[in-house]
């Protein structure tokens, strides 16, 4: 019966075997082989290394086991030979050295011996001790596999799943990690389950999926624990248990799993299975973003940007996020787009938000049909086209995503690309405005102090103003600055009218302008400095 042990690599599979066991474990079968070791016998020799190695028959010890080993190795039995290359592949008993692995290891493979084989085919396919090299990976991997050996059959339809010194073929990968699996190894049984939840070289199971992930889980594979917590947390194959997804995940985590890191990261962060808490969302979410782990570069860029369980940091959140976005994950696209847009830890260019942000907008992110819908209408970075404009603002609107629906309502208000329809701007502004978008609140100010769309309610629409002005939003400024000016829900106050009549008017508004000349007209050089200062000090 073979015996093996695994080590998880990344998030592929484990498929690193161990050496080939020949006795029952029985104590007897150990001290027969130990009299015949200690006059020389190498197969005897080799048996009382697998006994210590494995703990068959005798406590393990790993030093006695490297002991014998070494003696029947150095007669060429390709059993100790083997062993000695696991363990220095694992460092059980000696140092860890790659090298020497490769070297016992490519010894027991050159007789034929299909353990070593496969930890030949293992050190090249990961480049561990020797170049790494698919196709020698492949072949030494098919000599083992076509033996029967469970580690090569792993590991081959590895190559073939991927396409990795081979051809990618899903139904011969298929075939090659069902005759893994079905030998209990835990690296097959683990790919496997992801081709039936893929539907790669089989038809799509979930549930087939979840089986096979649970059977490498229970052997301690980080990709099947990754895997089943992932079924468990999103109740895919299974019925939906966030706090069973959050301890296969942990296990997985712990191992180094990207995607146990990653959904573990989910859960704090969403406090799914787990109390929510944004830190220790960002402590899994790292470590994985750091192997490259799109979502978590996303995430990690996310939590970066809105000072979720970090500082905020733009500049961060934009490296994150270009990583992200340049693997195609439409939200690092999404908030890459968004920080070009807005200038954010990175040079304004509405050139390069457009193109983020389109790239994200087609794969239905609501932040990116946001920012392309705003860009549309504004014509920031593209020609202005209102009809498109419409178009993006309401997918990203329908999504709860405030720019769009801020920038539906003034496309309503204003009839640009839809017939003008107040009702429906006051609607879609309101909705952006409770999410504290400053383009809605300002429209909805101006709503109410018109009563264009609702009834007039001049201290709505002071309100509704103040909160944009303070946003820095010309229109609301006006508008608040007018309310000042004519005592409309709030004292007249020549000063504060001048204050926010003035930053309206610098950035372009000549209404506000107009107005601003009239209060000044009544205002004493004292108040008017006083305003002027009031302003600088508003001034972006």
């Amino acid at each position: 019966m073979w015996m093996m042990r695994l080590i998880g690599l990344g998030v592929a599979i484990s498929l690193l075997a161990g050496v080939a066991g020949c006795s029952d474990g029985r104590a007897s079968d150990v001290e027969a082989a130990r009299d015949l070791a200690e006059q020389g016998h190498a197969a005897a020799q080799a048996l009382l290394a697998e006994a210590y190695y494995f703990g068959n028959g005798v406590e393990q010890d790993y030093v006695e086991a490297i002991r014998w080993a070494r003696l029947a190795a150095e007669q060429r039995h390709p059993v100790g030979q083997a062993l000695l290359g696991e363990a220095y592949f694992f460092g059980n008993g000696v140092g860890q050295d790659y090298g020497e692995a490769v070297r016992w290891s490519g010894l027991a493979a050159g007789q034929g011996y299909a353990v070593g084989q496969a930890r030949l085919a293992a050190a090249y396919y990961y480049g561990l001790g020797v170049g790494q090299d698919y196709g020698e990976a492949v072949r030494w991997a098919g000599l083992a596999a076509r033996q029967g050996y469970p580690a090569g059959q792993a590991l081959l339809g590895h190559a073939h799943y991927y396409g990795l010194g081979v051809g990618q073929d899903y139904v011969e990968a298929v075939g090659w990690l069902r005759l893994a699996a079905e030998q209990e190894d835990a690296g097959g049984q683990a790919l496997l389950g992801h081709a039936y939840y893929l539907g790669l070289g089989v038809g799509q199971d979930h549930a087939e999926a979840v089986g096979w992930y649970r059977l490498a889980a229970e052997q301690g594979n980080s990709f099947g624990q990754a895997l089943l917590g992932e079924a468990y947390f999103y109740g895919n194959g299974v019925e939906q248990d966030a706090g069973e997804g959050v301890r296969w995940s942990r296990l997985a985590a712990v191992q180094g799993d990207v995607i146990g890191q990653t959904v573990l990261g989910e859960a704090y962060l969403l406090g799914s299975g787990v109390a929510q808490d944004h830190r220790e969302a960002v402590h899994w979410f790292r470590p994985a973003a750091e192997q490259g782990g799109t979502i978590a570069q996303g995430q990690l860029g996310h939590a970066y940007y809105f000072g979720r369980g970090v500082v905020q940091d733009y500049g961060e959140a934009v490296r994150w996020s270009r990583l992200a976005a340049e693997q195609g994950y439409a939200a690092g696209q999404a908030l890459l787009g968004a920080a070009y847009y807005f200038g954010r830890g990175v040079g304004r260019d509405y050139g390069e938000a457009v193109r983020w942000s389109r790239l994200a907008a087609e794969q239905g992110d609501a932040r990116a049909q946001g920012v392309l819908g705003a860009a549309y209408h504004y014509g920031f970075g593209v020609a202005k086209d209102y009809r498109q404009a419409v178009h993006w603002s309401r997918l990203a609107a329908e999504q709860d995503n405030a720019v769009g629906q801020g920038v539906l309502g003034e496309a309503y208000y204003f009839g640009r690309g839809v017939a003008q329809e107040y009702g429906e701007a006051s609607r879609w502004s309101r909705l952006a405005a409770e999410q504290g978008y400053a383009v809605g609140q300002a429209l909805l100010g101006e709503a109410y102090y018109f009563g264009r769309g609702v009834e007039q309610d001049y201290e709505e629409a002071v309100r509704w103003s103040r909160l944009a002005a303070e946003q820095g939003d010309t229109r609301a400024q006006g508008v608040l600055g007018a309310a000042y000016y004519f005592g409309r829900a709030v004292v007249p106050d020549d000063v504060s009218a001048y204050v926010w009549l003035s930053l309206a008017a610098t950035a372009g508004d000549e209404s506000a302008q107009a107005l601003r000349d009239r209060v000044a007209a009544r205002m004493t050089r004292g108040q008017i400095t006083e305003a002027e200062a009031q302003a600088r000090d508003r001034s972006p």
